[in-house]
């Protein structure tokens, strides 16, 4: 604990300490001399020991935790010897915690410490026992560690793995040796006669006599308030026994029903209103059933059953039936046929765009066209640039395209005939894909490299979604 004060006081190493640490330490160091007459036995097991017990204890304080191991045994003659057999502490965080979270950490330094000890000793131990004052914390190892705070939950899921709950115990803080860690002794203070070097008294008396201490389940009693009711006042819209909505609408110049609606559960009654006058207002729609409705009730949740009532009139079904839901077509073999990137493709035109030719003052805009690839299979997308709508430039377009992504096994594009009643300035690229000589052009092109051209059906774009999609 000095130390960490020394530390908390931020002082170099070749600073004197404050005249209250330096004199605590030389008040301290003057009594060292009185441990060289502390004398404890070497011998800790009788002789024909016929049981041999392990007795923890565990405390903890705002400034220290730690706790100690007895060894108890017992000979053939009923003889009984207590002996100190270890303890550790250790000094709590300067993060400030509570003091049940403390003594947590005690009885986690104390399952620990008991665990060495079993592995240490080469005698056959008949029973553990672990001893704790903490009510608290004997709650907390008879929880499920779910349901606590994760500091606490990971301590007690530790101690549960490591020990048996039963062998937990509660014991008096005056009869708790490690209540001498928790509190601390001066040397001279620790010379004085205590429960130290043997352990609590009846410790050397059968288990009748030690400490017991039943687990209390936790009971809720609820509260219970008295009410006293003086008079009542009862309202007008509750004379006769039906409730009907409040409200502020009593100065209103509507009639009482409309002021003060019946309150209507959701029930067969409340559908037959509602069917009733839905029909008599020649099977008008949901607000306007509604509107009706609530002139004289006042439904739990109108809305919705208004539109359940609507929904199974037989009439409005009829009249309003639902739209027809497509049935839609197998999508083609290239789309679903898992293949290299590209190998099936299809291909597009868009623009034109407006480009500067260089960087100068006077630069004079050209006009140019992208061409789309849109693979079939993964719907990846290449674009390239072309100058104009020629063949010569689409065969350019399409061996760079070529060179970049490999070799493709079809081609899928339309007709042209899509690019009808477009702007004047798509009418050229219309006219490109129909001619005859752009066509021999290309099909001698595509012949030569092995690639199929698929032209969908005239007056379909819809065939081509997936490239129109894209642009």
């Amino acid at each position: 604990m000095l130390l960490q004060r020394i530390w908390s006081s931020k002082i170099d190493w070749d600073e004197s300490l404050p005249i209250e640490l330096h004199t605590e330490w030389e008040r301290y160091y003057a009594q060292l001399p009185l441990l060289n007459n502390v004398r404890f036995p070497r011998k800790a097991i009788i002789e024909s020991a016929m049981e041999i017990e392990l007795h923890g204890f565990c405390d903890a304080s705002e400034k220290v935790y730690g706790a100690c191991i007895y060894l108890r045994t017992l000979n053939t003659n009923g003889r009984v010897w207590t002996q100190l057999l270890t303890a550790k502490s250790k000094v709590a965080p300067l993060k400030c915690q509570t003091i049940p979270r403390l003594e947590l950490s005690g009885a986690l330094l104390l399952t620990s410490l008991m665990s060495t000890i079993q592995q240490a000793l080469s005698h056959k131990i008949t029973r553990t026992i672990y001893w704790t004052d903490s009510t608290i914390v004997l709650h907390w190892l008879n929880t499920s560690p779910h349901t606590l705070k994760t500091f606490v939950a990971n301590r007690v899921s530790e101690i549960q793995t490591k020990t048996s709950i039963r062998d937990w115990r509660h014991v008096p803080t005056d009869d708790n040796p490690a209540d001498l860690i928790s509190r601390g002794q001066t040397p001279e203070e620790f010379l004085r006669p205590t429960i130290w070097q043997h352990g609590p008294v009846w410790l050397y008396q059968s288990e009748g006599y030690w400490p017991t201490w039943a687990l209390t389940p936790q009971i809720e009693v609820p509260e219970q308030k008295g009410a006293i009711c003086l008079s009542t006042n009862p309202a007008d819209y509750y004379k006769e026994g039906i409730l009907r909505v409040g409200g502020r609408l009593s100065h209103s110049s509507m009639t009482f029903a409309q002021k003060h609606p019946i309150v209507l559960p959701k029930s067969s009654v409340t559908t037959r209103i509602i069917d009733h006058e839905h029909k008599i207002h020649m099977h008008s729609g949901t607000q306007a059933t509604l509107y009706a409705v609530r002139q004289r009730y006042w439904p739990v949740d109108g809305r919705s059953q208004v539109w359940r009532a609507i929904k199974g009139c037989v009439r409005c079904c009829r009249a309003q039936p639902p739209p027809v839901e497509y049935v839609m077509g197998n999508l083609p073999e290239a789309r679903v046929t898992e293949s290299r990137p590209f190998t099936n493709v299809g291909v597009d035109y868009c623009g034109p765009f407006h480009i500067k030719e260089k960087r100068d003052r006077n630069r004079r805009q050209i006009k140019v066209y992208v061409a789309i690839f849109v693979c079939l299979a993964i719907k990846a997308v290449h674009i390239e640039l072309v100058d104009d709508l020629t063949s010569e430039a689409f065969i350019a377009a399409l061996r760079r395209f070529i060179a970049r992504r490999g070799y493709c096994s079809t081609i899928h594009s339309d007709n042209g005939t899509n690019f009808r009643g477009a702007s004047n300035e798509l009418r050229e690229l219309h006219d490109l894909l129909p001619w005859d000589d752009h066509k021999e052009k290309v099909t001698a092109f595509l012949a030569d490299k092995q690639i199929e051209w698929r032209f969908i059906p005239p007056h379909s774009p819809h065939f081509g979604g997936l490239w129109e999609a894209a642009k």
